[in-house]
């Protein structure tokens, strides 16, 4: 016995040695991309899952330290398969994030990872959706499906309900005491939440800005099946509970047993919604169809998959159930929390900027959307809160004599960037300097899907893993001039020393869209929404805010203000 101890700790500290001694030569293994420093990959980097909420700002700050030569730096994290660390990649030079976008999905595509986490919540089982199709043949097929639904015209055709919904934020921020904050991000939720909505479905009379929105959440379409009153939340939720297993995968096994009774509520909302779903579309495929009905669900429910074989046989058939109800959660999942995020930062800097927000005023006023607004306003204000519930979008619009503005403008000039010619121009760049500056999606995760391929200078095996640091390229003075200050006239068109160089335009425009062929299909209608809200907001509303500092960051599933008050009074 008295043996046992030297023996014990003599064998202790020999497998030490070797752990150290194995994770230097994985530290050492490739010396020209600079690992986050630590002890040992697994003791080391294990802070990345102590703070969740913070896992964003460590790998920005990791890239900060070590990326600084070639662009690359690597950080190893533990997993359960893995104690040594697996390795993720920390892209932070623009030029080669460019190279991996634009080969997306045929050498990179999507984390097997990140896809586990949301099977089951995003899509069916076996029924991959646009957002999470790997490979050439499966992705191309599904965006090809879903794209008609985003073309210009489709987009174009939203004009009137973004404007109805601005008047609804005007409206209901008029009504708020000048000494209460408003919670902004919740408004803009519930404003993208009403905006995907009109566009998925097809319900024009969903308006959830609206005092008393419950009402509005229904379906005026005779048999229709009428949305539950928890929609909003059951698509919110799910996915906000899958993004804590994706900040922290140890996440999933503690919350099987602690968690059980919100797992269980979780579960009810992906059946609450997949029922309401199958529902909405048994009853869609019933009606006649009409060249009217712009809504996804109509064009994923008559969309024909043409394929072709291996025997060069050409077969046609229509996406199953599943195949649609997929779609229609993905567009929830990648509009609500986005477009909204941007909304709420862009409130929060103009709020500290009177003299932005008047010069937005004045543009809107330009433009024609304030007069639209005020009088919208006012025709809603002889209407109780109950009577406007009862109303659809058309038949409130009806009772205004006053034509839409901007219907003889191309989208392509309403959310185009560098464009002096875009009547938006200024609000529209105050919402793509505010996702510059603080995007829902600060990095992008990216997979080598072929067996090999060459980046800075280095090669790379199939199944390495890539985190592109986005808002650190855009944020890099390198390619942006005065990257730091949040200078919407960057995207105007009209000064062309702080926009970036030429070469680059394209891509860093794209960044905080996920940029290359894997580019979001509804980023055109999240732009119109921002343009319209923003310009509608500062044309009868003075921004102050609640803080003389900005808010910090959390990562939740998105990267998001910890608070997104502010304070508004009418604008005279």
């Amino acid at each position: 016995m008295i043996a046992f101890y030297p023996a014990a700790i003599v064998a202790l500290v020999s497998l030490v040695v070797v752990w150290v001694l194995r994770a230097r030569a994985l530290t050492n293994k490739n010396n020209k991309i600079p690992n986050l420093p630590g002890l040992v990959p697994f003791a080391g980097n294990i802070a990345l899952f102590t703070k969740p909420t913070s896992f964003i700002a460590m790998l920005e700050e990791a890239a900060a330290r070590c990326a600084i030569k070639s662009g690359l730096a690597a950080v190893r994290v533990p997993t359960l398969t893995n104690l040594w660390g697996k390795r993720f990649v920390l892209v932070d030079d623009v030029k080669v994030a460019k190279l991996i976008l634009a080969r997306r999905p045929l050498t990179y595509d999507r984390p097997h990872v990140l896809l586990k986490a949301l099977k089951g919540r995003l899509d069916g089982v076996k029924a991959p959706s646009v957002f999470s199709a790997l490979g050439q043949n499966e992705w191309g097929r599904a965006r090809r499906l879903v794209s008609p639904a985003f073309n210009h015209a489709n987009v174009q055709s939203m004009l009137p309900d973004c404007l109805d919904l601005a008047a609804s934020v005007v409206q209901k921020w008029l009504t708020t005491s000048d000494d209460v904050s408003i919670d902004s991000l919740e408004t803009f939720n519930n404003l993208t939440f009403s905006v995907i909505t009109r566009v998925g479905f097809g319900l024009s009379s969903v308006d959830t800005v609206r005092p008393d929105h419950q009402a509005s959440l229904s379906d005026p379409r005779e048999g229709a099946p009428q949305p539950p009153p928890t929609l909003l939340n059951d698509v919110k939720d799910p996915i906000e509970f899958a993004g804590k297993w994706i900040r922290n995968p140890f996440t999933k096994y503690h919350d099987m047993i602690f968690a059980r009774d919100e797992i269980a509520a979780i579960t009810l909302s992906r059946k609450r919604l997949n029922k309401y779903f199958h529902d909405l579309l048994e009853f869609q495929q019933q009606q006649s169809s009409t060249n009217d009905d712009h809504s996804l669900i109509h064009k994923l429910a008559t969309s024909i998959d043409d394929t072709t074989n291996a025997d060069n046989i050409k077969t046609s058939r229509k996406l199953t159930s599943e195949e649609v109800i997929s779609n229609i959660m993905t567009f929830y999942f990648a509009g609500i929390d986005t477009t909204a995020i941007g909304l709420a930062w862009s409130v929060l800097f103009l709020a500290a900027d009177p003299d932005l927000q008047r010069r937005v005023a004045h543009e809107s006023r330009e433009a024609g959307i304030a007069a639209w607004i005020e009088a919208e306003v006012e025709k809603r204000a002889r209407l109780s809160p109950a009577e406007q519930n009862k109303m659809s979008s058309d038949e409130l619009s009806s009772l205004s004599s006053s034509a839409h503005p901007l219907s003889d403008v191309s989208l392509t000039t309403l959310v185009s960037s560098y464009n002096n010619e875009n009547p938006l121009r200024l609000a529209h760049g105050v919402f793509m300097e505010a996702l510059r500056m603080h995007g829902p999606a600060p990095i992008l995760g990216a997979e080598l899907a072929a067996e090999s391929a060459e980046l800075a200078g280095e090669t790379f095996k199939k199944g390495e893993l890539f985190f592109m640091m986005l808002r650190r390229m855009q944020m890099d003075s390198t390619y942006t001039p005065r990257a730091d200050e949040f200078l919407p006239e960057r995207w105007t068109g009209e000064v062309p020393e702080l926009e970036p160089a030429p070469e680059l335009k394209n891509v860093l425009s794209s960044l905080m869209f996920g940029g290359g062929p894997r580019v979001c299909p509804g980023r055109h209608l999240s732009e119109l929404e921002a343009s319209i809200t923003l310009s509608a907001i500062c044309a009868l509303l003075e921004l102050s805010p609640t803080s003389p500092e900005l808010p910090p960051e959390e990562t939740v599933f998105t990267q998001k203000p910890e608070s997104a008050n502010i304070r508004v009074t009418p604008r005279h």
